[in-house]
Formats: structure tokens, C-alpha cells, sequence
């Protein structure tokens, strides 16, 4: 591992750098490593796309809400969910296979 021996201060505003954070985050890399890669011109990707954050959050609140539904509810969330889901996985192992 090189060694990183100087520092560099950033004057940012709250909301910028809340919206820095965030942007790391989705690129499942520490703020200074992100900042790094962006100030030396190298890629930066996120690690999951904007689809798939979609479908997280949207799992996230289904599951808050699960304690409120009555359990025919909570089955057709679930069945709901799981196909969803094996369509989605299907969708890129498709995906995966047509770019080998």
C-alpha cells in the first residue's frame, strides 16, 4: 500500500458535503478515497445503480410497514416481493451471460 503522508483541507457547506458522503456511499468508497480518484481524473462508479437503490428503498419501506398489515397482506407483499425479485436476478444473469 502506498503511503499517503499529506493532507489536504477542503472548505465545503454542510449540504455539500452531505451530498459528497452520499455520493462515496454509493460508490461503496470512503470519502477521501472518492475524492482522491475524482481529483486525479480516474473513474469513479457506483457500486449499485440508481434502479437498484430504487428497489432497495422500496423493500426498506415495505418491510417498516409490515407490522401494521393483517397476514393476507403481508403474503401477497411477499409473493409479490419474491417474483419481483427473480425477475429481477434473472434480468442481469441474462445480462451477465450475453456480454461473455
Amino acid at each position: 500500500m502506498r503511503s499517503k503522508n499529506y493532507g489536504i483541507n477542503v472548505r465545503v457547506t454542510e449540504q455539500e458535503k452531505q451530498k459528497l458522503l452520499e455520493n462515496a456511499r454509493f460508490c461503496s468508497l470512503p470519502l477521501s478515497e472518492y475524492l482522491r480518484r475524482l481529483g486525479l481524473g480516474k473513474e469513479v462508479r457506483a457500486a449499485i445503480t440508481e434502479r437498484d437503490y430504487r428497489l432497495f428503498r422500496m423493500l426498506n419501506g415495505l418491510k417498516a410497514e409490515l407490522p401494521q398489515l393483517q397476514k393476507e397482506e403481508i403474503f401477497h407483499i411477499f409473493t409479490f416481493s419474491f417474483l419481483f425479485l427473480y425477475i429481477f436476478f434473472a434480468y442481469y444473469i441474462d445480462l451477465i451471460l450475453k456480454s461473455q
